[in-house]
């Protein structure tokens, strides 16, 4: 018999993410969505396929699509690429958003 590893569970443990809900709009492939969802949730953040009030941040790789121009013109979430999460995760805390913006 094996005991299962508990630090995933651990209600200690460093959550970078908590308090962001994160969006991926059209432009980040299905595999890519599957990953950054695995990033996020497990950080302490919660991730939604559908864009809705209450998403603090959406994932873009390009400035080209339609999610990506409503919310660059209403400002109601930061715009970030995928880097951004990975990133966060990597280095245990939040990054500034400003880098991570999809135009630059």
């Amino acid at each position: 018999k094996h005991i299962l590893p508990i630090k995933a569970f651990s209600p200690t443990a460093k959550l970078v993410l908590r308090g962001v809900t994160v969006c991926a709009d059209e432009s980040i492939l299905a595999p890519d969505v599957d990953i950054l969802w695995a990033l996020v949730t497990y950080n302490g953040g919660k991730f939604t396929k559908v864009w809705k009030s209450g998403v603090t941040h959406v994932l873009a790789t390009n400035a080209r699509s339609q999610l990506y121009k409503k919310i660059f013109a209403s400002k109601e979430s930061a715009l970030v690429t995928p880097d951004w999460v990975s990133d966060c995760v990597t280095r245990g805390s939040r990054q500034s958003e400003a880098i991570y913006h999809p135009r630059l």
